[in-house]
């Protein structure tokens, strides 16, 4: 099925509002509801798109195209190392997986021919960790504070026997 096909498949014109309210119901979190209907409703304000039956009138690799440069405008940049870095990745990938399920909706729902968004990838994301980390310093005075103690009781040198096995693996 191709979008001509889907267009005229269409008994009557839907607003589209109504479609993405429909959609959001598949969702059960209200804040997961918020978040995708501001994303939704901004990028279909950007593709100028009102109705359902106006998706039909993009071809399905313009739609590629357009949903790609809607994707690179919201991606903020920085130079480093003679390269761009992109900042908010976490935001871009919320992007690109808030279309991707819209669209997977409109193939299952309303039988559009295929999801455009597939085939964008999401964003490398940097994983930081929460927990706090001993500076190498604070290691070797824990190490020399356990040495120092481990000749006092068994208990004592056991914990010096964990505690090196534990900075050492």
């Amino acid at each position: 099925m191709d979008l001509v096909t889907f267009k005229t498949n269409l008994a009557t014109s839907q607003p589209l509002i109504d479609i993405i309210e429909d959609f959001l119901l598949t969702k059960d979190s209200n804040h997961t509801q918020r978040a995708y209907r501001g994303k939704l409703i901004r990028f279909f304000n950007a593709l100028d798109v009102v109705m359902l039956d106006d998706i039909g009138n993009f071809q399905f690799d313009e739609l590629v195209s357009k949903i790609t440069r809607y994707i690179d405008s919201i991606k903020k940049t920085v130079i480093e190392e003679k390269t761009l870095r992109v900042t908010n990745t976490r935001t871009v990938n919320l992007h690109i997986n808030t279309l991707r399920s819209f669209f997977k909706y409109l193939v299952e729902v309303y039988h559009y021919p295929k999801n455009p968004v597939k085939q964008i990838s999401t964003l490398k994301t940097e994983d930081f960790s929460n927990t706090t980390s001993l500076t190498r310093g604070e290691v070797i005075d824990l190490l020399s504070f356990a040495k120092g103690k481990h000749r006092t009781s068994e208990a004592d040198f056991r914990n010096y026997i964990i505690t090196i096995f534990l900075f050492n693996l």
